[in-house]
């Protein structure tokens, strides 16, 4: 609210996400790929922070790390550009 003493760039370990048993544990075959569930839940944790204000983000896996500026950058410019090609590196069978 205008106090320069409290506009201090918040930081965030997003890492913390891999910490969640789910993102690297092997579990049944409805969720597999192992291999993707980790960055999925760095991005989903990267994405709630972003919109929570976060500045500076402490991330681990590079997939999770372009998907998180692809996103910034679309949200900045305003742009609707092809939202498809965001998450092009995870799928999922439902």
């Amino acid at each position: 609210m205008g106090d320069p003493e409290l506009a201090h760039p918040m930081s965030s370990g997003t890492t913390n996400a891999w910490a969640a048993r789910e993102a690297w544990l092997k579990m049944a075959p409805e969720f597999e790929p192992r291999e993707l569930r980790g960055p999925l839940w760095e991005v989903g944790t990267a994405l709630t922070l972003l919109l929570a204000g976060v500045d500076l983000f402490m991330m681990m896996h590079p997939a999770a790390v372009k998907t998180l500026k692809d996103i910034t950058k679309e949200l900045i410019t305003g742009s609707s550009g092809n939202l498809d090609k965001l998450a092009d590196w995870a799928s999922a069978k439902i």
